[in-house]
């Protein structure tokens, strides 16, 4: 569960390691120290943010979700206007909480006056612990939700995704204190070459 959640951020992640290797890569084999001083700036932008996230990943939960406090209210308004059914949002929240197992933001109490909820009387199956790929006629009534208690969305990422992604960021960072110091040595060696002529003929 929770590497097919991770899996998007570390698609993401390759591609731009990838993008950003191949930036360092030309830089070096055309002798450009401006391609080799833009990866550089690009690369430490990066890694400022992860440390940003890194910090964020250690704070106790309780500061987590006051620091996103202003996030929720969106949220959860957003839930009780569009999710009905055959929406966007409906779409979104189903797989979200069918991937994580979770229900709403916090809780089954974030339905409760969703259009939805106020035309079937009946809560999002995924609020009851059951898959409704896996019932013929699921329902979910709110004692039901109640009783299950099933956890939110937002507790399950911070309990359960986000310390996952501590010692990936770790690794990381140490792959681009590498890529840096690599490409401040490239730079300063390029700069200090003669003008030669491109061996390949052509200049950016």
């Amino acid at each position: 569960m929770i590497l097919s959640a991770g899996a998007p951020m570390l698609i993401a992640v390759g591609d731009i390691f990838a993008l950003m290797g191949l930036i360092g890569f030309c830089g070096t084999l055309k002798k450009k120290s401006w391609i080799l001083l833009v990866f550089f700036i690009v690369m430490l932008i990066i890694f400022i943010l992860q440390i940003v996230a890194a910090v964020f990943i250690l704070l106790p939960n309780s500061v987590k979700e006051n620091s996103l406090s202003s996030l929720e209210a969106k949220i959860v308004k957003s839930l009780q206007d569009d999710y009905k059914e055959d929406s966007h949002i409906m779409k979104i929240w189903n797989e979200t909480m069918n991937q994580l197992k979770c229900c709403g933001y916090k809780g089954y109490d974030d339905f409760t006056k969703s259009p939805f909820v106020n035309t079937k009387s009946n809560y999002p199956t995924q609020c009851c612990g059951k898959d409704p790929k896996t019932y013929s006629n699921p329902k979910c009534t709110k004692e039901e939700a109640g009783n299950k208690n099933v956890r939110g969305c937002v507790h399950v990422l911070l309990d359960e995704n986000i310390p996952v992604s501590a010692p990936l960021s770790f690794l990381i960072a140490i792959l681009e204190i590498v890529a840096l110091y690599v490409s401040l040595k490239a730079y300063r060696c390029i700069k200090r070459l003669p003008d030669l002529p491109d061996p390949f003929g052509n200049n950016l």
